[in-house]
């Protein structure tokens, strides 16, 4: 299989559905009557060629046409057409009744007793099955299976069967990103299969290895080594032309373009346009003709694209993208639309229109988001290490059957003397070792029980200067308003007699009232964070779009007095969530309002709802003076020391991110920040649609 992409994937298809059937061939102390089969090598390669030419029904048609022949058919022709309709369903995608084919193939060895004669049949099966499983996420019973298979090929002493391991091990090494180990199981593998009967899918196998082992090196940058391979893949194409008949011509040529375009990948990283660019023409040009790999044929246009943007061809590029842009309106693929956007982004931008750019780089960065998310999981999993857990569980559980049943032992070994001393022996020294491990397992768990203790006492206490930080927050909030509203409310009244005072103090008694205001506004965050963590907010459901949009409207006063401009982005249609209305307009009120005091005059302010995986992302963006890196892990903190004067002075008071974040997080949702673009700061709120 060629990893880089679905390159190779359809020959890679038909490879598998013979590989299981000759590997049994391989082995040289097996003698098999093949005048008495019925799905001969030939056979089964005629039927691949019907299948592979798109004509399904007659390759149907041929495989029962071949069952009606006998009366009766042997276990291992069963198996082969039992694989036969596993591959065209798998291919077809219908993995419910690909399932029942793979259960049929090993059910079929496992009743019948072949599993020892058609033990390379049976691990292609178990490996089969362990693939499904793992595609389903059903690890566990993946790992089992694997386990099961390696024994299956370990058990058979030959290289042959063990290759389709080392070589499965080689595909989740370099997805980890293990590229090193990766080069080693693909060699092993190399190495392995040679000792096979050597049919064409086993042949087509060795290029596919030596392609891929020219991934990894290209991945560790390691292009000479990577050049290497990628010929040697080449110079066993060109043998392939030769040793196997001109049907054969269509999936050689798929091969050949797929190396094709891995190789102008290396001249390509090492700026050698010109080599670059002539074999991505020769790559697409085959890929393109119907029939063929036409997904890949993409890939390869992409990077012959942004070799034109790299080298001043803009012109050529742009055509080439156009290009690329309508087979995809015919035949859309996710990944391509995403090195599309990705290409676009960085060819605009090179060029200056940011405006034209911006929405390629969104596109990019959702898409991005998502496939990331969908494959997170898959391929960060050390199968192996899996397998090798498995297998010492395998032993554990062999020694603790043994070790119940050592009274037989005992009883036997009474008949062999030489052999009691031995197990005697044994048994005093597994039993002198329990007795230590029994012990200090005793230690270990006392100290884990003081460790527990230690450790409530430590929780209870944090909750107990918590409860009191809250109740000193609150009565130290509620009691200074007292003597605040007195002074707020005096200056009033000075004022309200103003005519008897002179400007100057009419100027002193105002410091003193904004001083009252900030004051006043300050014990109020101050209750409110007391109070925030103890309450139970009251929720609805309610259109953020018609919120956003008040808030929005209520604070553009604010942004005309430092000549701001705020822009608001709301979808058409009404946006429901499970919210308390009064304290999310007070988090989206908090960050507009940060957005005003630190962008310069004369800027806009970017407000708008965005789709996110579950719920919906808030976002407020300026363009003002961005958070230093010193400050950004603090901005959140209660009364944090990230405290800056707006850009027209405004006082800074610290705790109104501090409250954002606790009633964002008392609805499930999460509120983050990111340096923007061009300058400034994006603030996000995620809000779930429901939990």
């Amino acid at each position: 299989m060629h990893i880089r992409s679905s390159a190779g994937i359809k020959s890679y298809l038909v490879c598998l559905y013979i590989l299981a059937l000759c590997l049994h061939s391989c082995r040289s102390d097996k003698k098999t009557d093949r005048t008495q089969e019925v799905f001969t090598d030939t056979a089964i390669e005629k039927a691949s060629f019907i299948y592979e030419n798109g004509n399904i029904p007659g390759a149907i048609r041929y495989m029962d046409s071949l069952v009606a022949t006998r009366t009766s058919l042997s276990v291992k022709d069963k198996y082969t057409y039992y694989y036969f309709f596993h591959d065209m369903y798998s291919r077809a995608g219908n993995f419910v009744q690909d399932d029942l084919y793979i259960d049929s193939m090993i059910n079929l060895l496992e009743s019948t007793g072949n599993t020892g004669e058609m033990s390379a049949e049976y691990a292609g099966a178990i490996f089969t099955k362990a693939d499904r499983l793992l595609e389903k996420g059903k690890y566990d019973e993946a790992y089992k299976h694997y386990y099961k298979a390696r024994r299956i090929a370990e058990n058979s002493s030959d290289d042959c069967s063990m290759g389709y391991y080392t070589y499965k091990m080689g595909l989740v090494l370099f997805r980890a990103e293990q590229y090193q180990q990766a080069v080693l199981s693909f060699k092993e593998a190399s190495r392995q299969l040679k000792t096979c009967h050597q049919s064409f899918p086993l042949f087509y196998r060795q290029q596919e290895l030596w392609d891929n082992i020219g991934l990894c090196y290209a991945a560790l940058k390691q292009y000479d080594s990577a050049i290497y391979s990628y010929k040697k893949a080449l110079s066993l194409v060109d043998e392939g032309r030769k040793k196997f008949p001109p049907s054969r011509k269509k999936q050689f040529d798929i091969a050949t373009a797929v190396i094709f375009g891995n190789l102008g990948t290396v001249y390509q990283a090492r700026s050698q346009y010109s080599i670059a660019e002539e074999l991505f023409k020769k790559s697409a040009e085959i890929n393109a003709l119907p029939g063929y790999d036409n997904v890949d044929a993409q890939y390869t246009r992409l990077k012959l694209a942004a070799i034109y943007f790299e080298t001043g061809r803009d012109a050529a590029g742009m055509a080439l993208a156009d290009t690329i842009k309508a087979i995809q309106d015919t035949m859309p693929v996710v990944r391509v639309q995403l090195r599309l956007d990705k290409l676009m982004w960085a060819s605009l931008s090179r060029r200056g229109e940011d405006a034209a750019a911006y929405p390629y780089l969104l596109a990019y960065m959702q898409l991005n988001d998502s496939l990331q998310n969908l494959n997170k999981q898959s391929w960060q999993i050390d199968v192996d290490e899996k397998i090798e857990g498995i297998a010492k569980q395998d032993q554990i559980n062999f020694l603790e059957q043994l070790n119940k049943n050592r009274g037989a032992y005992l009883a036997i070994a009474v008949l062999f003397c030489v052999a009691l001393l031995f197990i005697i022996l044994f048994i005093i020294n597994n039993w002198r070792t329990a007795r230590k491990n029994v012990r200090l397992l005793t230690i270990m768990n006392e100290r884990v029980k003081e460790q527990k203790k230690q450790i409530e006492r430590a929780l209870k206490g944090l909750e107990i200067a918590g409860k009191e930080k809250d109740r000193i927050l609150k009565a130290v909030s509620h009691d200074m308003r007292s003597p605040i509203n007195s002074a707020y409310a005096i200056t009033d009244m000075l004022l309200a007699d103003s005519g008897k005072l002179s400007a100057e103090h009419i100027t002193y008694i105002n410091l003193v009232r904004e001083s009252c205001n900030n004051a006043l506004i300050l014990t109020k965050d101050l209750l409110e964070i007391a109070t925030l963590n103890m309450e139970k907010l009251p929720k609805d459901w309610y259109d953020i779009k018609i919120l956003l949009s008040n808030t929005v409207e209520l604070l553009r006063f604010r942004a005309v007095e430092k000549n701001q401009r705020i822009e608001l982005q709301v979808p058409d249609q009404p946006v429901r969530l499970y919210i308390n209305n009064e304290k999310i307009a007070r988090v989206i009120n908090n960050l507009v309002t940060n957005a005003i005091k630190f962008s310069p005059s004369g800027r806009t302010i970017m407000v708008g709802i965005d789709k996110a995986e579950g719920g919906y992302n808030i976002y407020v963006k300026d363009s003002g003076i961005g958070i230093p890196d010193n400050m950004k892990e603090k901005v959140f903190d209660i009364f944090t020391e990230a405290k800056r004067f707006g850009t027209s002075g405004e006082q800074p008071f610290g705790l109104g991110l501090s409250i954002s974040r606790q009633i964002v997080e008392a609805h499930q949702g999460r509120i983050w920040f990111e340096d923007a673009e061009n300058g400034g700061t994006v603030f996000y709120i995620f809000l779930p649609k429901e939990y």
